[in-house]
């Protein structure tokens, strides 16, 4: 199966998407109002920025934060073979490599024919709670909900969850701290509801509110590293042989991305690495001024591309001293790929 059929199920939705109502908001020091905040993911209970506290996760060592992506898991709202073997996959990631946080990039259920969204958030709050690490996710363009705000909240308050977006639409950030005390932040996590289009002027505001918080907290921030679900168009428009290292075996499919987000990422002076998923067959990275943009590995049994391209996670290592980021895609049984 390919993407185009994969997503022909859904495709009759487009209509419901773009007609949702909502009235521009201005984001807190912009100084005029914004573009219109996502639809997927839109939250109804709002909170200006200055009153939104990032959660936190403690770093297993003071020398580094590991984590497990996992990204595309497409559950079909029934306990199916494949949706049972990706829980075994991501439970085996997590006994292997003993992430200090597993993040989830989008597309954890596949759209909301008849309501059927809710069992996909009901499966992925409890699975992932079970899990008994701390966990976070991020919107993609098929976690599609009668009520958004339902969702927010049940990842907010779902056990050992550090989701901080329900009341941004989404976009949030995570602090990371070193273990044995309450210290101050060594590392900071950005992620981006990139929507049904993908990443946009909205996101991109929102990023540089982020990280204005951040230098008002620290005169020097913290490395940093961004997750979202739809790729920023640089994969595509800025490919480079010389920093191009992976498997790219379909279109990048970057939405409406104009790149606007991107130059926000490099005038953060923080962000070395961001982190995406969308396409099930990409599996690849590229360096643009020292940023590496990477895609994470396919993990869901029930998403296309299977037969293509082995699905598996991405394992990131981040060097909390120097602020360097190793990653590589991993597989249940331990095998890995830099």
């Amino acid at each position: 199966m390919n993407r185009r059929d994969f997503l022909s199920a859904s495709a009759g939705l487009g209509a419901l998407w773009v007609g949702s109502s909502g009235r521009a908001q201005t984001l807190p020091g912009a100084g005029q109002a914004s573009p219109m905040p996502p639809v997927v993911g839109r939250s109804s209970k709002t909170k200006p920025w200055t009153e939104v506290t990032a959660r936190r996760v403690v770093a297993g060592s003071a020398k580094r934060l590991r984590i497990i992506q996992v990204t595309d898991l497409h559950l079909f709202h029934t306990t199916t073979e494949d949706d049972e073997v990706t829980f075994k996959d991501i439970a085996r990631y997590l006994e292997l490599f003993k992430p200090d946080l597993l993040v989830a990039t989008g597309d954890l259920w596949h759209d909301n024919d008849h309501g059927v969204g809710g069992r996909g958030l009901e499966q992925i709050t409890r699975r992932f709670s079970d899990f008994g690490v701390p966990w976070t996710t991020e919107w993609g363009n098929h976690d599609l909900l009668d009520d958004y705000q339902a969702g927010h909240d049940a990842f907010f308050e779902s056990r050992h969850s550090v989701y901080s977006g329900a009341h941004t639409h989404g976009d949030y950030r995570v602090e990371v701290t070193a273990p044995g005390s309450d210290s101050h932040p060594v590392l900071d996590l950005y992620f981006l509801n990139s929507n049904k289009e993908g990443l946009g002027p909205w996101q991109a505001g929102a990023l540089r509110t982020m990280v204005q918080q951040v230098a008002t907290r620290d005169s020097t921030p913290p490395p940093a590293i961004l997750f979202h679900h739809i790729p920023m168009a640089e994969l595509k428009t800025r490919l480079d042989a010389q920093t191009f290292r992976g498997l790219k075996l379909e279109d990048v499919s970057s939405g409406q991305d104009n790149g606007v987000t991107f130059p926000v990422v490099q005038q953060s002076g923080s962000i070395r690495a961001c982190f995406c998923g969308h396409n099930h067959v990409n599996d690849y990275a590229l360096t643009i001024g020292g940023i590496t943009l990477n895609y994470g590995r396919s993990t869901g049994k029930a998403g296309y591309g299977g037969e293509r391209l082995r699905k598996g996670a991405k394992l990131i290592d981040v060097d909390l001293g120097h602020g360097t980021v190793e990653v590589a895609s991993v597989f249940p049984d331990g095998s890995r790929l830099a």
